[in-house]
């Protein structure tokens, strides 16, 4: 397989019960669960740990998650850290400037600011969030994404826009490095905004529908001008794994047919589904693993899977 830069694996543990890829959560020993799991996925050489973003999603018990990243970045300092997508009503952009800002600051770690409008209205109604129409939000969320660039690149930013304004905000300390922006959608707006403003563009792993959806990206950097090698593009990817393709789908059950569908069968057999991944020009994957808090999953991806695309980088 080739790629014309190294693969990037990163890990998605769970902030909650999540239904859709069937990890068991115990909030009595999630810390220890948590931690061990990214031990284990760091030291076997993931490129990032990730936190999902949601406020009360599955059985309603969630953490929040810039409050889980931020302890992950306190547990490993140093690492890459990205969140698959924060939602831009849930925190003004202003605000999550000087967050990133600090928490870089204080950990050491590089951050991937994954970036989205948000689509679960239930959840914006009962925490008071507005929903506004999908393009009023998406509209939102361009400018936050100019207005994060602005206050990371230095000095005071004057702004004013149809949502945000700004009289000369400042962030101090800035960055040792400007953040690296993602925004995830699947919609010609949305692949629109990541093609003007972000580093990389994120999608959920729906396997029919990934082709399209590149080219997609392809002529939105083609009308823009700007080289589609420069937008870097990954999948959000729920992972089964067994002994067998029948016992790993069996384990996944319903959740085959329900995106994001996540990926059933052997270790040796996610190395061809990736590879193909990899030809469509998506090099860079949130796996999430389904067996936590056992880690047999991830061990076995460690060893069987993840070093196919070691020795090809």
């Amino acid at each position: 397989m080739s790629s014309a830069r190294p693969v990037h694996f990163g890990y998605n543990p769970p902030t909650s019960d999540r239904r859709l890829t069937a990890e068991p959560f115990r909030p009595e020993t999630f810390a220890e669960d948590v931690d061990r799991a990214i031990g284990l996925a760091l030291d076997g050489g993931f490129d990032s740990v990730w936190v999902s973003d949601h406020l009360m999603s599955a059985d309603r018990y969630r953490l929040e998650a810039w409050t889980l990243l931020s302890w992950i970045a306190s547990r490993h300092p140093g690492i890459t850290v990205g969140t698959s997508v924060l939602v831009d009503a849930f925190r003004p952009a202003p605000l999550l400037a000087k967050m990133v800002a600090s928490l870089a600051a204080l950990t050491g770690c590089h951050m991937i600011v994954g970036y989205g409008a948000g689509w679960d209205e239930p959840e914006f109604r009962a925490f008071g969030y507005p929903f506004g129409a999908a393009r009023e939000r998406l509209d939102r969320m361009d400018e936050s994404l100019e207005v994060l660039r602005l206050m990371w690149e230095g000095g005071s930013v004057e702004h004013t826009g149809p949502a945000l304004r700004l009289e000369g905000a400042v962030v101090e300390p800035a960055p040792p490095a400007r953040p690296l922006l993602m925004v995830g959608g699947e919609s010609r707006h949305s692949i629109e905004i990541a093609v003007r403003r972000a580093d990389w563009w994120n999608i959920v792993h729906v396997p029919d529908d990934l082709a399209r959806r590149a080219a997609q990206v392809d002529e939105a950097c083609a009308r823009a001008g700007r080289d589609p090698a420069s937008l870097r593009r990954s999948v959000y990817l729920p992972v089964f794994l067994a002994g067998t393709v029948e016992a790993a789908r069996r384990a996944a059950g319903p959740r085959l047919d329900t995106p994001p569908r996540p990926f059933a069968g052997t270790a040796e057999g996610l190395v061809d589904h990736l590879a193909g991944l990899v030809e469509l020009g998506f090099d860079a994957f949130q796996l999430v693993f389904a067996d936590f808090p056992a880690t047999t999953d991830i061990e076995s991806f460690l060893e069987r899977t993840l070093p196919s695309f070691r020795t090809a980088a």
